[in-house]
């Protein structure tokens, strides 16, 4: 059976492939191939729909831009519109994959290595995307640098107190510590796509984007560690930015938006939408590119449990702001609350009830759980829901103001909906693209995760294969067995590395300078942080906003968060791509970054050395 013949839902996939070499032969051809060979009519016709639709986004911003944010719907009561609904939207969706990434990581939850790949490309696309709106509905986006914290002709700096400020910096964060993380982890895929390829375009770039990655141990320890430290500082990273974003709201004295419930019911929105919209995005990847063997239903029913969690928050989140407003003696709430229930917006209110909380009930069914088909239909009506969700809160606050008379009611305009549909649009396009040039499961991970489904261990050695080291080599056919030859080998000989195909956890700690010198950009952030908000507040523009002092701590908070993670993650990836590029391995070996077990042993090469390290479990001794 040809590695391009479909899995299916075969748990005896791997084994029945008998003509290959290997489980990891096989992993490699099915993932690799999708980045390596020429796609076929489906993708071509997805990317040229997307290609249209981004068009009629660019017709949407060229009226915005040129004819001004009047073409949109906007009235002297609603002057954010279905832009900040998109906005906010677009934000939850990039939930997913960093706390895949980091608090699945963490939990050290394996499943999440057939999908955290596609989940933080799109978390990444979704921040680029969510960042547009705000651009936009500033309506002069030739000046949006007087928005910025640096001198101007007016010399006013921006406010610090805002949380429109805080936006800013928390997304930025938010993007550059996601891209970071997506990077780290894609460094071994990297390595392996430079050698597979036969484009020398490609291959030189794959080459120089993977650091000069070679398969040794302690680039694995260092890899792993990166990994674990980067994870630790993006899991309340996600968190917080959906609380900074929810503060837009939650700060202000509208009725409606002046709640403590906002922070972590916008949470947990986000992470509800985050997994759905992956959910759709890995069964796509899994039906369209035959990649069931990797992303089977095991994989769709732990999304959907996930969904069902989250699902029950946001319906708990509900109850909870309807009870409040029902026994609160704010006529203002009550109003507003009516108008969802009875009013111009209970359509939109019955059908995000319907779509968040009604149709995921049926997760609760295993045979709907595990389905794929179900699944996406119920992740689409899940996305839809959390999309009327923003609108109602936007929306409906706004136009239900403090006052008893309503002018007009806001309708989007069809530059509005175009602008949406150029997202929407850029959105697939970039995720297109994104597959056919990165594997879209993490190739190196895969092979941890599926080696207890090992059939024919066998070590691949090509005869004019040439080794630049003077001591023995042992070969082993499987990880269970270096692991058991490692302290018998170690204590007979010494060892210099191990070359894995992934980090085996039998391996010693690696010391590294990577939390330390994280801690240290980790405060030098927060330093600067704060002394340059005093600077700016109280020295430089000391003007009173909002009644607030002068030096309002609380309000520094935030953007102090997010520059002390920000800073030490930088820290520690500038430390990490330093000491990768000291690691150098004790020998090149054209196949080594393919699937091979090996020690490279500080035994001299005599007969009676490796005729010991066979007896120890080596295949091979070269």
């Amino acid at each position: 059976m040809s590695c391009l013949a479909k899995p299916g839902h075969d748990p005896q996939y791997f084994i029945k492939q008998s003509n290959l070499k290997s489980t990891y032969d096989i992993i490699e051809n099915d993932l690799i191939r999708v980045v390596l060979t020429k796609l076929g009519s489906k993708w071509w016709i997805s990317l040229a729909l997307s290609v249209a639709g981004i068009l009629i986004g660019l017709w949407g911003f060229y009226k915005t831009l040129y004819d001004g944010i009047g073409t949109w719907g906007l009235t002297n009561y609603v002057a954010w519109g279905v832009a900040i609904t998109n906005f906010v939207w677009w934000i939850g969706i990039a939930h997913a994959g960093t706390f895949i990434s980091s608090i699945l990581l963490l939990f050290r939850q394996r499943w999440r290595m057939s999908v955290n790949r596609s989940a933080e490309t799109m978390t990444i696309l979704a921040i680029m995307i969510a960042g547009i709106f705000p651009l936009i509905h500033l309506g002069r986006i030739f000046y949006v640098h007087y928005l910025l914290p640096i001198p101007t002709q007016s010399d006013l700096w921006v406010n610090f107190n805002s949380p429109l400020v805080w936006d800013v910096v928390a997304i930025s964060t938010y993007l550059l510590v996601s891209l970071l993380f997506w990077y780290t982890g894609l460094i071994p895929d990297l390595a392996l796509l430079a050698e597979k390829t036969n484009n020398r375009r490609k291959k030189k770039v794959y080459k120089w984007l993977s650091m000069g990655w070679w398969n040794t141990g302690k680039m694995w320890r260092l890899h792993h560690n990166m990994l674990y430290y980067m994870a630790t500082l993006a899991a309340p990273l996600v968190i917080s930015v959906h609380s900074v974003v929810s503060t837009d709201f939650a700060v202000t004295p509208i009725p409606g938006w002046h709640s403590t419930i906002f922070p972590p019911f916008f949470v947990v929105g986000a992470v509800y939408s985050g997994f759905a919209m992956t959910q759709i995005l890995v069964i796509i990847l899994r039906n369209v590119f035959r990649l069931d063997a990797y992303i089977d239903n095991h994989i769709i029913e732990n999304i959907n449990k996930i969904i069902m969690l989250t699902g029950m928050l946001l319906l708990f989140a509900y109850a909870n702001e309807f009870f409040s407003v029902s026994l609160s003696s704010n006529h203002f709430e009550i109003q507003l609350n009516n108008e969802k229930l009875s009013g111009s917006f209970s359509l939109y209110f019955y059908l995000m009830i319907f779509c968040n909380c009604i149709i995921p009930q049926l997760l609760w069914w295993k045979g709907v759980r595990t389905k794929a088909s179900w699944s996406v239909i119920i992740a689409i009506a899940i996305c839809a829901g959390m999309w009327l969700e923003r609108y109602v809160i936007v929306i409906n606050t706004l136009e239900n103001g403090l006052l008893p008379v309503r002018q007009s009611t806001y309708y989007p305009s069809w530059v509005e909906v175009c602008l949406f549909i150029g997202s929407f649009s850029f959105f697939i396009f970039m995720f297109l693209l994104m597959i056919k040039f990165i594997p879209m499961i993490a190739i190196n991970e895969m092979k941890s995760y599926k080696k207890h489904e090992l059939y024919d261990k066998i070590v691949r050695t090509d005869s004019g294969a040439t080794y630049e080291n003077a001591n023995l080599i042992a070969a082993f056919a499987s990880e269970k067995d270096l692991v058991e030859a490692y302290e018998p080998i170690k204590t007979m000989f010494g060892i210099n590395e191990i070359i894995a195909p992934y980090h085996l956890e039998a391996e010693e700690s690696l010391k590294t300078r990577i939390p330390r010198n994280g801690l240290i950009g980790g405060i030098a952030g927060a330093i600067l942080a704060f002394g340059f908000q005093y600077w700016v507040m109280v020295i430089k523009n000391p003007l009173v906003y909002g009644g607030k002092p002068l030096l309002s701590f609380p309000s520094f908070i935030p953007v102090i968060f997010e520059s002390t993670v920000l800073f030490a993650v930088l820290a520690m990836f500038v430390t990490f791509i330093i000491e990768l590029k000291k690691i150098r391995p004790e020998f090149h070996h054209v196949k080594n970054i393919d699937y091979t077990f090996m020690i490279i042993t500080k035994a001299e090469n005599k007969t009676e050395n490796k005729e010991k390290l066979k007896q120890l479990g080596a295949v091979d001794v070269l």
